[in-house]
C-alpha cells in the first residue's frame, strides 16, 4: 500500500470515532491488549491506531502499543499482556510465502519479521488473538499459509482502495464460526487491501467469505480465540452490532486469560530446572551388573 492511499484510509478510519463511543462498562477485569502497528506516516500520527484504541479502551481494556525496536524480542514484549491485537498497513512481503517479487506495495520487512513473531509466541502461549486487514494476512502467513496478489485483475476495483470499494459488501459465513455468532452472517462490511488470502495456514479455517469468493476471515481449529478478519471492525465497534460483539468476545477471551494465576517470569524460566532436580532418583543395584564395587580386604 502506498503512502498517499494509507494516509486517506487511515483518516478515513479516525473520522468514524467523532461518531463517539457510549458509557463505558466496569470490569471486574482489567485486560491488557498488545497492538502491533506500523511505523509508517499515518502511524506516527497515531491515526492508525486510533480507531484501534478507542474501540479497546471503550470496553474496558488497556492498551500497550507494541513496534519493532532493538532489543525488543517478541517474549519480552508479550510479557503481562493478555491478547494481542495485529492492525492494518501495508502489504506483507511476499518473501515470507514464496510469492512474486516486486508485487507488494509499502513493505516493512522489519514488521512483518516482528509481528510473524510475535503470532507465533502469542499461539504458544495460548493468548487471544485478533487480527484485522493486513493482520489477518500476517496471522496467515505466519501459519505457513499464502497470499496472492489482486491488483490489475477483475477484484482490485472491489477490494482495493477505490470509491466502489468503499462501497459495502455482503458476507457469507461458516454457521459455526465466531464472525457467525456476532452477526456478521449477510452483514455489510467494507474491505481495503491489494492482498488477498491463498492456501490455508496450520491449524487455521476459512470462515467467512465475499461475494465474489475472495476469502475475508479464518479462525483457528479448537476452541481458542483466535481470529482473523479482512474487514475492519473496529470502525464500528462504537456502536451497537456486529463490530462491537467481535471486539466484545476478544476481550472476554483476555478477562479469562487475566483472571488465570500466572507464575513470575523468573519462576517460569527456573520451572524445568527445578523439574529434573526433583524427580525420582534411582537407587543404584545391590548385586550385579552396575553394583558399586567394595574394596578387597588385604
Amino acid at each position: 500500500m502506498s503512502r498517499r492511499p494509507a494516509l486517506a484510509l487511515a483518516m478515513l478510519l479516525a473520522g468514524h470515532l467523532l461518531l463517539g463511543a457510549g458509557p463505558r462498562p466496569a470490569p471486574a477485569t482489567r485486560p491488557r491488549v498488545a497492538l502491533s502497528v506500523g511505523r509508517g506516516p499515518a502511524d506516527a500520527l497515531g491515526l492508525h491506531q486510533a480507531a484501534y484504541r478507542a474501540a479497546l479502551a471503550d470496553l474496558g481494556a488497556e492498551v500497550v502499543e507494541l513496534s519493532p525496536r532493538p532489543g525488543l524480542s517478541p517474549a519480552r514484549a508479550l510479557d503481562g499482556c493478555d491478547a494481542l491485537l495485529l492492525a492494518g498497513g501495508g502489504d506483507v512481503d511476499p518473501v515470507l510465502y514464496d510469492g512474486a517479487p516486486g508485487t507488494a506495495h509499502g513493505v516493512d520487512p522489519a514488521r512483518d519479521r516482528f509481528e510473524v513473531a510475535l503470532v507465533r509466541e502469542a499461539r504458544r502461549r495460548g493468548l487471544p488473538l485478533l487480527a484485522v486487514c493486513r493482520g489477518v494476512q500476517l496471522l496467515n502467513v505466519a501459519a505457513g499459509g499464502t497470499l496472492r496478489d489482486l491488483r490489475g485483475g477483475p477484484l482490485a476495483a472491489t477490494h482495493g482502495i477505490t470509491l466502489r470499494s468503499l462501497r459495502a459488501h455482503g458476507l457469507r459465513c461458516a454457521p459455526d464460526s465466531r464472525v457467525s455468532a456476532c452477526g456478521y452472517a449477510g452483514e455489510a462490511v467494507s474491505s481495503f487491501h491489494g492482498q488477498a488470502l491463498g492456501r490455508i495456514g496450520r491449524g487455521l479455517r476459512p470462515t467467512a467469505w465475499a461475494p465474489d469468493g475472495v476469502l475475508e476471515a479464518v479462525e483457528a481449529e479448537g476452541s481458542r480465540f483466535v481470529v482473523g478478519v479482512q474487514w475492519h471492525p473496529e470502525l464500528r465497534a462504537l456502536r451497537r452490532g456486529p463490530g462491537r460483539r467481535l471486539f466484545a468476545r476478544f476481550l472476554a477471551a483476555a478477562r479469562g486469560h487475566a483472571a488465570k494465576p500466572r507464575a513470575p517470569r523468573r519462576a517460569r524460566a527456573r520451572a524445568p530446572a527445578r523439574r529434573k532436580r526433583s524427580g525420582t532418583r534411582r537407587a543404584p543395584p545391590a548385586h550385579g551388573r552396575g553394583a558399586p564395587r567394595r574394596a578387597k580386604r588385604r
